[in-house]
């Protein structure tokens, strides 16, 4: 049986941190999707809101893209868009809960569709740039730690909705939406020690998002 979702315990503790805070080295970025997640977590009412837009194109998945490092610099460059706090009609969203607190994404909203070519983007690079020289044969993967999963060796991608992402080796992927501190983190930073002190008061709902995505690059 499913857990029931739960409400906040200190609701305008929740409200503050919703709206005001934002950590060092851990940031909201304010794209559709954000919002849904961050309010079930919190226990508050659903909110729909977001600042910023990120899509892709087909020049993303172009070999010297996918072998730049730094992930920001292909959405900034490129179709990074600010345009003002909106609202976004839930029926919009990019994401649809299948299962309390289970999220996939929304095939046939803009948004969703938006939200999934990221998540192709994020597996291509990952694929690319840990198998050396672009060859795909097993045995020279580089993989990494993945926490949420008893810290399973998968392929490490970045996305601007849920940060990390952890596929494995086709594509798949499941990630936990939450504030708490990592075996594996630091707890001495000024930032992990307020989400350790907060995530007992804080953190009502665990949101998971699960998805699937393509292989575009060039190979």
């Amino acid at each position: 049986m499913a857990e029931p979702i739960k409400k906040a315990k200190h609701p305008r503790l929740a409200e503050f941190v919703y709206e005001d805070v934002d950590l060092p080295g851990y940031h909201r970025t304010y794209v559709p999707g954000e919002s849904e997640l961050t309010s079930r977590l919190l226990g508050l009412p659903a909110k729909h809101t977001y600042k910023n837009r990120a899509s892709v194109i087909p020049e993303q998945f172009k070999e010297d893209q996918l072998k730049d490092p730094t992930l920001w610099k292909t959405y900034k460059d490129k179709v990074w868009e600010s345009i003002g706090e909106s609202a976004l009609d839930p029926s919009e969203s990019p994401l649809i809960e299948v299962e309390p607190n289970v999220f996939e994404v929304n095939p046939d909203t803009k948004a969703g569709r938006a939200l999934q070519g990221r998540w192709d983007l994020a597996y291509s690079r990952a694929r690319h740039q840990r198998w050396p020289e672009g060859h795909f044969l097993e045995g020279e993967i580089k993989r990494d730690l993945n926490p949420d999963r008893n810290y399973e060796p998968m392929l490490k991608g970045e996305e601007p909705l849920l940060g990390d992402i952890y596929f494995d080796d086709e594509g798949n992927f499941e990630d936990l939406w939450n504030i708490s501190v990592d075996d594996h983190e630091p707890v001495l930073t000024p930032t992990n020690l307020v989400r350790r002190l907060g995530a007992p008061l804080l953190e009502m709902n665990t949101p998971v998002v699960r998805g699937k995505a393509t292989y575009k690059g060039y190979k």
